[in-house]
């Protein structure tokens, strides 16, 4: 599989232009494009820690603007609506934020990733420390049973952010599940992406697919 993350990441390398500010995405897949990426002239947005320390070591400039030409992220999941869901590596708010504010959000995986509907899934979602029991209380009445995430240690994962993240299973309906979560006081954000994907590429045996929501 390593090759087809290769294969996408590099052509994700096509939508990079020398000057531009780029969205760095977390995980595996966005791992390979900044490797790639070293080579072009641009500044990057960290979009987590791990990117950012990543990032320093490949001599990638950073910066931190309202103002991003393009992001590369990957996905745990993505549908063909292209609805994504990701917090896998807990950064998601950060993820979110990087993706919001780029010209063009560009979202890179490989086809197990691939789903033509999202149904019973995972979906993190990144809470306050404090009172943090009784928003998971608030989640189990949104409709998901949740459970607070460990660290290797078994202590409570501590988000970029300094908070806490619920991974809550078994989701039916993740658009109407992410619209009742995100109101609930003490919830920051879940790992649902709605409406932010611009192209999707999917690194497939017989090449790369792209999905794009409007021509680019």
């Amino acid at each position: 599989m390593d090759w087809l993350k290769r294969k996408v990441a590099l052509e994700a390398l096509n939508w990079i232009e020398d000057g531009m500010t780029v969205g760095l995405g977390s995980g595996s897949t966005a791992e390979l494009f900044l490797h790639n990426l070293k080579d072009k002239n641009i500044q990057g947005v960290a979009s987590s820690k791990k990117t950012e320390k990543l990032a320093r070591s490949l001599g990638i400039p950073l910066v931190e603007t309202g103002k991003i030409d393009v992001t590369v992220d990957g996905t745990d999941v993505v549908d063909n609506s292209l609805t994504l869901i990701k917090g896998g590596g807990g950064s998601l708010v950060r993820e979110k934020l990087v993706a919001y504010h780029a010209d063009i959000y560009i979202v890179i995986g490989t086809k197990e990733k691939w789903k033509k509907t999202l149904h019973d899934e995972t979906v993190p979602v990144e809470v306050l420390p404090f009172l943090h029991e009784g928003t998971k209380e608030l989640l189990l009445s949104a409709g998901s049973y949740c459970s607070l995430r460990l660290d290797t240690n078994g202590y409570p994962f501590i988000s970029d952010n300094g908070n806490f993240i619920y991974d809550c299973t078994n989701v039916k309906e993740v658009r109407a599940f992410h619209e009742k979560a995100v109101r609930l006081p003490g919830v920051v954000n879940t790992g649902v992406f709605l409406n932010l994907a611009d192209v999707v590429l999917i690194g497939e045996d017989t090449g790369v697919r792209t999905e794009r929501r409007n021509k680019l």
